[in-house]
């Protein structure tokens, strides 16, 4: 009963097998309500902090226990001289003992045993909960539950991995991160009888290291071994008391070392129960945590988000290429993300026309600005109503607003949007100004486009989102140079959204013949930025922002769009 309900809490019903042996997710043979991922290659594959991180168990509580799947650095757990005084005073060669305690017990029932006061954490501790936790998790955070780690000492001749498991939980701290334990390690082998005798740790024969996933955190160049929380206690001489840590070879084998060496650190942590995953758990479709609006800019670099080509609007992110990863599911319908704003709002455009509609129809406006030059015979180009619109020679008052602003935020608003969708939405300005046709600076297009806005709930692209979305920035970042659209065309999702439409943006034709009844769209037939009457049917793709405090869960590719979870 217990596991059903973490598989509906945490895997979204997705049931994930428990198997006897083999890969999987195991019953933990010590503690009732755990499960544990065993074998060669289990689908416990996550994304955390926009990494590779493997899940180690579902505890009882319902957490999930994660690690890096690869080692994240190499440090000492402990330098000597870090920790002088009480139990590791005893100590030459780095202190064993992971946090701070009253009195620590080295298996003082022994004759080398050794026990007394631990007034500091260990080094290695210090880092992970601080520099670590603090600079380099910048995405999931909120889902990390502060929780227990056991560090018990664990005698090298211990056969047992229930007695293993009662050695470690005589002590423990909670904190945000920690490492894996000894036991963490021999949970991960489905082979309990063969692999859990410590003679066989040590050697760790073909059949133990073949069958179990965890030591591969320590594969590639740079990592001799990986630490875990586990004092080691040694009968033989070989190590001071208080100095020797259990680790694992890259090889597989279990050994000893010295706190005072320099192997590789993993870091490990829980997830809140709460946490709901998506995916298969599979390397190349791993589970996914929910995701905040504001963590999506940690991303830059991936997936196709990269910051505003034009540098002069800091602290914007804009998707580029042929198909990057911005799809989203919204009013139940497909939408891609155009960019991350400053102030954490996205910005999105449906991926699929909604109708055919005129920009402006001939003679809806006839004063003003939009009763002068071709205006009268072509449509006014103007997206909204403003006191006096300025294009080149052309000014004046423009007293309505266009029939694609009306149609979109009347008519297409409260008929085709759900209730649902709506409450995410937030009213935006959206930029109409004129750009001038031969102009080589984005900076200048963008500044052109922002001389003129209007606040509302829906609109459609500016000429500026079509060249950002370009991942060919070198010879199609500006008007000018997107207007080579047969070497545009292919890094450009914005281009492949509707092959054969013509769609329109909110940027008017700057050119002194075409100031008042133009229009800049793109053709779809081949790309080309052009001029074009607002009387003529365009394909209508709508654009929204959604608000900045929304969660997004998926991975944003078209099988498995970001979608909205929570606000």
């Amino acid at each position: 009963e217990t596991y059903a309900v973490q598989l509906e809490q945490n895997f979204g019903g997705t049931e994930a097998p428990i198997v006897i042996t083999g890969d999987g997710l195991h019953k933990d043979p010590v503690e009732e309500g755990r499960y544990v991922y065993a074998g060669a290659n289990p689908n416990n594959w996550i994304t955390f902090n926009n990494e590779e991180w493997r899940i180690i168990a579902i505890e009882s509580d319902g957490a999930i226990k994660i690690m890096r799947a690869k080692f994240l650095e190499n440090k000492a757990f402990d330098s000597a001289g870090k920790r002088t005084t009480g139990y590791c005073s005893s100590s030459n060669n780095g202190c064993n003992v992971w946090a701070a305690t009253a009195n620590f017990d080295n298996h003082s029932d022994l004759n080398y045993g050794i026990q007394g006061t631990v007034d500091k954490d260990s080094e290695l501790k210090t880092y992970l909960n601080g520099e670590y936790y603090n600079n380099t998790i910048k995405t999931n955070k909120d889902y990390i539950q502060e929780h227990v780690f056991n560090y018990g000492a664990v005698k090298m001749d211990s056969k047992d991995i229930a007695k293993i498991i009662e050695e470690e939980k005589k002590y423990s701290a909670t904190s945000n991160v920690g490492l894996i334990s000894l036991s963490d390690y021999l949970l991960a082998i489905p082979d309990r009888t063969t692999c859990y005798n410590p003679d066989t740790w040590y050697i760790m024969n073909s059949k133990c290291v073949t069958n179990q996933w965890m030591h591969h955190a320590a594969e590639g160049a740079g990592a001799e071994r990986l630490w875990t929380l586990s004092a080691a206690i040694f009968n033989n001489g070989t190590y001071e008391v208080t100095s020797p840590v259990m680790n694992v070879f890259s090889s597989g084998k279990i050994g000893g070392n010295n706190a005072s060496s320099v192997f590789g650190v993993v870091p490990a942590l829980y997830l809140k129960p709460s946490v709901k995953l998506s995916g298969s758990g599979t390397k190349e479709d791993p589970y996914t945590l929910p995701t905040k609006v504001s963590e999506l800019k940690n991303k830059v670099g991936k997936d196709g988000l990269v910051a505003d080509p034009n540098t002069e609007e800091e602290g914007r992110y804009v998707y580029q290429g042929a198909n990057p990863n911005n799809w989203i599911k919204f009013n139940d319908e497909e939408w891609r993300i155009i960019a991350v704003e400053n102030d954490g709002k996205l910005k999105i455009m449906k991926s699929n026309k909604v109708t055919d509609k005129v920009f402006d129809s001939v003679e809806a406006r006839t004063t003003g600005f939009c009763g002068l030059g071709s205006a009268q015979q072509n449509g006014c180009n103007v997206w909204a109503e403003t006191e006096n619109y300025i294009n080149g020679k052309s000014s004046g008052k423009v007293d309505q607003d266009s029939a694609l602003k009306t149609y979109l935020n009347n008519d297409y608003y409260n008929t085709i949007l759900s209730a649902d969708a709506k409450k995410y939405i937030n009213k935006h300005a959206f930029y109409y100004g004129p750009c001038d046709y031969s102009s080589d600076s984005l900076a200048t297009q963008v500044s052109q486009e922002k001389a003129f806005d209007a606040q509302s709930n829906v609109g459609i692209i500016t000429l500026s989102d079509y060249v950002k979305a370009n991942s060919n920035i070198s010879q199609c970042g500006t008007l000018r140079m997107a207007m080579n659209y047969t070497v545009c065309n292919a890094t450009n999702y914005l281009y492949s959204v509707d092959a054969g439409a013509t769609i329109p943006t909110l940027t008017t034709d700057s050119r002194d013949d075409f100031s008042t009844g133009y229009i800049r769209s793109i053709r779809h037939t081949d790309g080309n930025i052009g001029g074009t009457t607002p009387k003529s049917s365009f394909a209508v793709y709508p654009v929204i922002y959604l608000k900045s405090n929304i969660t997004l869960q998926g991975k944003g590719t078209q099988n498995s769009p970001y979608t909205i979870v929570e606000s």
